[in-house]
């Protein structure tokens, strides 16, 4: 479905929408895909992320979130980094495969 749509979307048609109005929005559905983002669309994600701070990393799922670099994590509200920590804590095994310099 529109899932495996969106997983599949290129780096370019993801800028396309970085200037869009819903681009927080397109951001939230994508981060919460099932089975995660591939590499590529990821680093993209966190690319424009970085050109944009003034977007609300809270609307990223908890689980995307947690994989930010943590000079952006350092940006989140505290509701939001208690939010990652509780994800963090349900989630361990999954965390612990995070490459050792997140």
């Amino acid at each position: 479905g529109l899932g495996h749509i969106a997983s599949g979307m290129s780096c370019d048609c993801l800028r396309l929408w970085s200037n869009d109005t819903d681009f927080a929005e397109l951001l939230q559905f994508v981060s919460e895909l099932p089975g995660g983002m591939r590499p590529a669309l990821r680093k993209c994600v966190v690319d424009e992320l970085r050109k944009q701070p003034e977007l609300d990393l809270s609307a990223l799922s908890f689980g995307f979130a947690t994989t930010l670099p943590v000079t952006m994590i350092e940006n989140l509200s505290n509701a939001s980094f208690i939010a990652i920590l509780d994800h963090i804590q349900a989630h361990f095994a999954d965390f612990l495969r995070l490459p050792h310099y997140k």
